[in-house]
């Protein structure tokens, strides 16, 4: 079970539900070359924002892993997502939200693409600020630990 960030094209529809929607069936082709040029400027700049991760990619894939936190940014043909695995709580659900919502900036910024977290009803377009009360990835990071006692108890 995974907080999920999903990326969408907004410019040809009007929410990000029509956009999933839209995209829903559609054959993978492997990773277009726009997204696979982004990819390339994301990697670096992914990786100094996460500290130690890994990235990899084939033809089909790209893929950057943050061990501390689980969290995986993916691409997979023209899908591009991120998972957070829920367990998290308190000033690490905090910290590890901020990272997620300054990387959904990034990818965001270097693929046009809008950030779409489905947990808040909210797209993230900027940059993120510092984990703290007053940001966005604050109410993620909520939900975050709000879910983690949840399963803990069941």
């Amino acid at each position: 079970m995974s907080y999920e960030i999903f990326f969408v094209d907004l410019r040809h529809h009007s929410d990000w539900t029509a956009a999933m929607t839209a995209h829903e069936g559609v054959q993978d082709p492997g990773v277009p070359d726009e997204l696979a040029r982004a990819w390339r400027r994301i990697v670096p700049r992914a990786l100094e924002i996460l500290g130690e991760a890994q990235a990899e990619e084939t033809e089909r894939w790209r893929e950057i892993r943050h061990a501390g936190s689980g969290l995986q940014l993916s691409v997979y043909g023209g899908d591009v997502s991120m998972q957070i695995p829920y367990g998290h709580e308190g000033e690490q659900a905090d910290t590890f939200m901020a990272l997620a919502y300054r990387l959904a900036a990034l990818v965001t910024e270097e693929t046009g693409l809008t950030a779409v977290d489905p947990q808040t009803g909210a797209t993230i377009a900027s940059p993120q600020p510092a984990a703290g009360p007053q940001t966005a990835s604050a109410q993620a990071a909520g939900i975050m630990a709000e879910t983690a006692t949840w399963l803990q108890h069941y």
